[in-house]
């Protein structure tokens, strides 16, 4: 396997995803939050639950790639995301958001 590849897609059919043009980033923020006042008026929040925000840019790219992350969109399941970074590979299990397009 390559270094630094990123593969996307449903169970079965997980595709590398083109390195030319692409930005990866992920973050994590908070998922669950529950704010209510305390009996002594004082605000509090808890985090219940943290989540991870995987985001993938392309500044350039093909009509293949572009028909495929639209194809990816109408999967209305869970996806699989595998990220390689030198010789670690780490596998998600994603929903994925609408994709913004610009010309």
């Amino acid at each position: 396997m390559a270094a630094n590849t990123i593969k996307l897609g449903p169970a079965g059919d997980v595709q590398e995803l083109p390195v030319y043009g692409r930005i990866y980033g992920d973050r994590w923020e908070d998922g669950l939050n529950r704010e209510d006042r305390a009996a002594s008026g004082k605000l509090r929040r808890d985090v219940i639950a943290h989540k991870q925000n995987f985001v993938l840019t392309y500044e350039l790219m093909d009509e293949a790639t572009a028909t495929r992350l639209m194809y990816l969109q109408t999967v209305d399941d869970e996806l699989t995301l595998e990220v390689t970074h030198l010789t670690t590979t780490t596998e998600y299990t994603v929903l994925m958001l609408a994709v913004e397009r610009t010309r």
